[in-house]
């Protein structure tokens, strides 16, 4: 699908036969394996990126699939034992879900030898906790920092209070792990396992059980053990479970109206807003009009007075906790903490169809400026001619959804959802999937957790397709052949990936590979030194391009060890920084981005302690 969406790239272009022949020459390097990634470049836009190793290695394990499923076939063509075990647990629904949720666990804790649990990097994660540090402090939010301008950093606020921009959900569960285990990275795998669980539980509601827990375990390997979902901060999976519960509440809402699913899906929707307030949102009007839609002739029965009343209550309850959130932080029930930071930073908008506003914000050090006017701008530019659209949808968005979600090993599941689509009694899956196509051509920036929200729907979607293809062929066999191909081939990726590929070279199906950052190695350092310490960090660029960001702190600045700050442009003087925390070692760290890589050098240097006077100090 990628490389489908790449030669489609090529119809706007005014030069056609170069980039045809650029094309053909990517293909090239990619049969051929040279280096472990390439990029394909078009008309000044990156097409797609492919981490090229795991994704060669994944197309191996789809052959090794096909073949063993050929020689399974035929030598059972009636069944199997495994296939016999399988749908025995299936029929014990609760022990299904249960096995799907210890299965996810079990998955990513075999491969904590070689890909342990996760440390930040994104400045996305950094935002994530600092909100569980703050409500791990049962705060909503934390005073300005003294000296504040020197701890601005990328997707947080510093006034009217010190706080992430994201909804408050995902630092809500990383709170709670927090406090419960004393570590975030566990709440992460506990919220895969539960998203693997919820859509085991929401297509019980939707289909055979058997096809309910083969679903829920391929959502387990494909998302739950070695997507970046179970090794980053960065979301997704906690977004899929309420989105999961959301669904499978409603499906079951309209077949035996109740009380307790009235209440899961209030709770599920409040939750998914409050991870993905945009996708979750279009999902849940999506959902509960096509509940409306279904049972326009017996609106009575479907939707009785105590099961209304239940949703309403919850719904009115959390409107108003997020009011109070808001209220906290901004200072305005009404104004969400990533309007706000937009307001006082961005130049993009979220949406493509939105105004840009005129850049005249006034930033405090260089980095901002290039993550705001240019990294996070140009996407947006891009798309608002007509050849960079194109190319940004097929290419990069498609490319980028397709891979995570289908990959190669999925991509079989294609051949049935034109059929899947077009059943009469699924068309409110149609809708839901054209919203999800909505979204991905709204929306100015793309990763794939973008549409976590709708992962109940793809894997309905998949399930489906493939109970229509296994009904192929004469005695059914070509059909049971490719998808028992589908099945072996996410089992022998996850077997590769467990036991034979360390983590530098095969980091996820579509995920971030782990890179050689400065940061960690001078908190390593510091943290040995005695005493308390005060990082300031100075960027310097010879081109404009994409850097790491280094400057993130926790909610409590007094209680850290090491404190990190921008030094600020020239003309601002870093001595009241120094003096505001006058009871710390000053140090000064230097990093150079050169050339269009992303790569950074650092030098890290100890300065002598500030003279303050005592009005000064703090």
């Amino acid at each position: 699908m990628p490389t489908l969406a790449a030669l489609f790239c090529l119809i706007p272009s005014n030069h056609s036969l170069n980039h045809v022949w650029r094309f053909c020459s990517w293909l090239v390097r990619i049969l051929f394996f040279k280096g472990t990634e390439t990029d394909l470049v078009i008309a000044q836009h990156t097409v797609f990126h492919l981490p090229l190793a795991f994704f060669c290695i994944e197309w191996v394990a789809v052959g090794a699939a096909f073949v063993t499923s050929i020689v399974w076939t035929i030598r059972s063509p009636r069944g199997s034992s495994p296939g016999r075990w399988i749908a025995a647990i299936a029929r014990r629904r609760k022990l299904a879900v249960l096995l799907v949720f210890l299965c996810t666990l079990a998955g990513r804790m075999a491969m904590l030898n070689t890909n342990p649990l996760p440390r930040p990097h994104i400045a996305d994660e950094f935002g994530y906790l600092l909100a569980a540090d703050t409500y791990e402090h049962f705060r909503l939010t934390n005073p300005t920092p003294p000296a504040w301008h020197h701890f601005e950093t990328i997707h947080q606020l510093m006034v009217p209070t010190y706080m992430t921009k994201y909804p408050p959900a995902p630092g809500l569960w990383l709170a709670l792990g927090q406090l419960l285990f004393h570590s975030a990275a566990i709440a992460v795998l506990l919220s895969c396992a539960a998203m693997a669980a919820a859509v085991c539980w929401q297509l019980q509601a939707m289909m055979p059980p058997v096809w309910a827990f083969l679903g829920g375990l391929l959502a387990a390997v494909r998302l739950g053990t070695i997507s970046y979902w179970a090794d980053s901060y960065w979301g997704g999976a906690l977004t899929a479970f309420a989105c999961c519960m959301l669904l499978g509440a409603t499906a079951r809402w309209a077949r035996r109206p109740s009380v307790s699913m009235a209440l899961v899906a209030a709770t599920a929707s409040l939750v998914a807003i409050n991870c993905r307030p945009f996708e979750s949102g279009l999902l849940v009007l999506g959902v509960f009009a096509s509940l409306a839609w279904q049972a326009r002739h017996s609106l009575r029965r479907t939707f009785p007075i105590r099961a209304v009343a239940a949703f309403v209550v919850v719904i009115a309850i959390g409107a108003a906790a997020m009011a109070l959130d808001n209220r906290a932080v901004t200072g305005k029930a009404g104004l969400l903490p990533y309007v706000l930071q937009t307001q006082q930073y961005g130049v993009t908008p979220a949406l493509v169809v939105q105004k840009a506003p005129p850049p005249t914000h006034a930033y405090h050090y260089n980095g901002a400026a290039v993550i705001y006017t240019r990294f996070e701008r140009l996407p947006y530019d891009d798309e608002h001619t007509l050849s960079g659209y194109v190319v940004n949808l097929l290419g990069d968005k498609l490319g980028t959804y397709g891979r995570f979600y289908l990959g190669p090993s999925l991509v079989l599941l294609l051949l049935g959802v034109p059929a899947a689509l077009t059943r009469r009694k699924d068309l409110p899956f149609t809708l839901l999937i054209l919203l999800a196509v909505l979204v991905v051509a709204l929306e100015t920036w793309t990763q794939p957790h973008y549409l976590a929200s709708f992962v109940g729907v793809f894997y309905f979607i998949f399930l489906l397709s493939a109970r229509y293809i296994r009904t192929w062929g004469r005695s059914r066999r070509i059909g049971v052949i490719l998808v028992r191909t589908v099945g072996l081939a996410c089992l022998f990726s996850l077997l590769l990936r467990v036991v034979l590929l360390p983590r530098g070279e095969f980091a996820a199906w579509d995920g971030i590979a782990a890179t050689d950052w400065g940061r960690p190695h001078v908190l390593d350092r510091l943290n040995h030194e005695p005493g308390n310490h005060l990082v300031m960090v100075a960027y310097r660029f010879k081109n404009e391009q994409n850097y790491d960001e280094w400057v993130f702190n926790s909610a409590d600045l007094d209680s850290q060890k090491v404190i990190w700050a921008h030094t600020l442009a020239p003309e601002e003087s870093d001595a009241g920084l120094e003096c505001a925390f006058a009871d710390r070692q000053p140090w000064l760290v230097t990093l150079w981005y050169v050339g269009e890589s992303h790569s950074e050098r650092y030098s890290l240097q100890k300065l002598p302690p500030p003279v303050c006077g005592e009005a000064s100090t703090r």
